[in-house]
């Protein structure tokens, strides 16, 4: 009885500790999974579940995580409207100097209304990686349906706009002409073609001709064009389509101008229909229906915990926290904040459908390589299996079980020893 109650303890310590080996070698894969699904501001932080940090709705009054009220810092001004300074005042009470011996001052400040959250449109809280949102937390995302990131936005203006056109040709604002500029049945094949080129706004294309081009439609590039453009690339000339220069709207009210070669792109080839582009004018944002988006700026900005509060791109914000006596850099991470959860599913669509991600050729490669690999395994494994099984010889049962004890090893502890092999025969990035 005793022998068979201690049988039972051995084989339930035994199946315990199966079980809990299993979970070590399920915890790292989950982890894989909820980390693909954070934003690029999160991957580094400490917490497991995908989340999304704000400071709030609009209007809320900023406080610490301790109550305490923040308040805006001005620079008082004289009576010239120059900004005021003070001396920097040492430990003895004496104006502190610099190398050169000048003292060396600061601004003085004062204390004005409490700091109101405002969250601006489109959201720009978080990472520069992370995916941009509207005010109303739709994610946006190009023409081409790929995720549009917060280090893509541009600032100020009545409309939000790409920052850096020359990044990428679709964010170059296309070639706008009125609807009737041929006058004839070309008209219609270059709306047919922008609609093609738009298709995924095209069931919302005239309210999006309309708010995002005024009215005006994009000018669509022909053989025709390309073949009469070829010496003029890079020429400070006027744009002529059909015998006619094209007016350049972008150039404010009551300005008459003209589109200039040296200022546009167009492609090389004409496999798919493309619009002629204004490379020195970024593209406007849109949302899914294609309609633009005003421009608003959030104030503050919140990046992370480890960062300070932003008044926009590169400025500081500078507050009283409760009754201090002088203003000073608030970090993220001691303000209060609104934090719920966010799956991060476009980092999956920016891996499949970005251009500059082979993701065909990875996956052949790991399809080639796991046939491979299942077909070498299955073929050396019922050799083994075979000597192990039916053939008797010394030492069989301890190279069995050393085998079996390498089994026991979790995958993920020699992933850091293959990736240095691989580094050292160089192999990564191959």
């Amino acid at each position: 009885m005793a022998r068979r109650e201690m049988s039972r303890r051995r084989a339930l310590i035994t199946h315990v500790f199966l079980i809990a080996l299993g979970v070590t070698m399920v915890l790292p894969f989950l982890w894989m999974v909820t980390t693909s699904l954070k934003s690029e501001n999160e991957v580094f932080q400490r917490h497991v579940i995908p989340r999304a940090t704000t400071l709030g709705e609009d209007g809320t009054v900023l406080k610490t995580r301790a109550g305490q009220t923040l308040y805006h810092a001005s620079i008082k001004q004289n009576e010239y409207g120059q900004n005021m300074t003070r001396p920097v005042l040492g430990e003895d009470g004496q104006p502190l100097r610099d190398k050169d011996g000048e003292i060396i001052e600061e601004f003085v400040y004062q204390r004005g209304e409490p700091v109101q959250v405002r969250v601006g449109n489109p959201k720009l809280h978080g990472g520069k990686g992370d995916v941009a949102e509207t005010k109303e937390g739709a994610s946006l995302s190009d023409d081409e349906g790929l995720p549009v990131h917060i280090r893509d936005i541009g600032w100020g203006g009545p409309f939000t706009r790409f920052r850096d056109p020359r990044k990428y040709d679709k964010w170059k604002e296309p070639v706008l002409v009125p609807p009737d500029f041929f006058g004839d049945e070309r008209d219609a094949a270059n709306r047919e073609a922008a609609l093609q080129y738009f298709q995924r706004y095209a069931g919302n294309w005239e309210a999006m001709v309309a708010q995002r081009w005024n009215g005006l439609v994009p000018l669509m590039l022909t053989a025709q064009m390309r073949d009469a453009w070829d010496d003029k690339a890079g020429k400070a000339e006027p744009l002529v389509v059909a015998g006619t220069p094209v007016q350049n709207p972008n150039l404010g009210a009551g300005t008459v101008g003209y589109y200039q070669y040296k200022d546009l792109t167009w492609a090389t080839d004409l496999e798919q229909p493309s619009p002629v582009r204004n490379a020195r004018m970024a593209a406007k944002v849109v949302t899914d229906a294609g309609l633009p988006i005003r421009f608003e700026a959030p104030f503050p900005v919140y990046k992370s915990a480890d960062d300070p509060l932003m008044v926009n791109a590169k400025t500081e914000l500078m507050a009283y926290v409760g009754d201090a006596p002088g203003p000073r850099r608030v970090l993220g991470r001691e303000v209060e904040t609104d934090q719920h959860l966010r799956l991060m599913w476009s980092n999956y669509r920016s891996v499949l459908m970005d251009p500059d991600i082979k993701m065909s050729l990875y996956a052949w490669n790991s399809l080639f390589i796991s046939v491979c690999v299942v077909l070498l395994q299955l073929t050396t494994s019922s050799l083994a299996a075979f000597a192990f099984a039916r053939l008797e010889w010394p030492g069989r049962d301890k190279v069995f079980f050393a085998y079996l004890a390498t089994l026991m090893i979790p995958g993920i502890v020699v992933s850091i020893p293959n990736f240095l092999i691989l580094q050292k025969i160089g192999w990564l990035d191959s």
